[in-house]
């Protein structure tokens, strides 16, 4: 069973059906006059002092912060040839991920030697590819990529640093 709500702001009657893709499409086939505007709703702020809340419109806004949440768990990486190594602080071993090319895919890794917030990578791999770019401690870091065609890219960050991006 399919249920319909709609609101049709100048009134009338609507005639639905279900097509074979499984769109329900919906006509408007009759129209009347728009009605009269409702009341004005309580605002937020009047309903926390419906509640029986007392207050300022800023000591209401200061319920709406809870409590600090607990900290993140911290990750930490390692590389190992072309294997990334990752694990949370609490973990003993890092499970690795073999960035690696797969039988019969072709990867590419860009060595950025001089420092720069602008990364521009010529890979010639014939595809758009993946990128994981890592600085030279060996950390993973996360850019803006922009693929210029199926040969280039340009990877932008927010600070200078020198790394590797490997492409697959």
């Amino acid at each position: 069973m399919i249920y319909i709500d709609c609101i049709i702001t100048e009134g009338g009657i609507i005639e639905a059906m279900m097509g074979g893709d499984s769109i329900i499409y919906a006509d408007i086939i009759e129209s009347g006059p728009q009605g009269p505007i409702g009341p004005k709703g309580e605002s937020a702020y009047e309903h926390w002092l419906s509640l029986g809340n007392v207050g300022t419109i800023n000591d209401f806004l200061l319920t709406l912060k809870g409590d600090k949440g607990d900290p993140g768990v911290g990750l930490q990486y390692e590389w190992v040839g072309s294997r990334l190594g990752i694990k949370t602080e609490a973990e003993s071993d890092f499970e690795y991920v073999d960035l690696a090319a797969a039988s019969g895919d072709i990867t590419y890794t860009h060595h950025q030697t001089s420092a720069s917030r602008e990364w521009l990578v010529c890979h010639n791999l014939g595809k758009y590819p993946s990128v994981t770019v890592v600085d030279s401690a060996g950390s993973v870091v996360v850019g803006d990529i922009a693929y210029l065609n199926t040969e280039e890219l340009i990877i932008r960050f927010t600070s200078e640093f020198s790394g590797r991006a490997f492409l697959n």
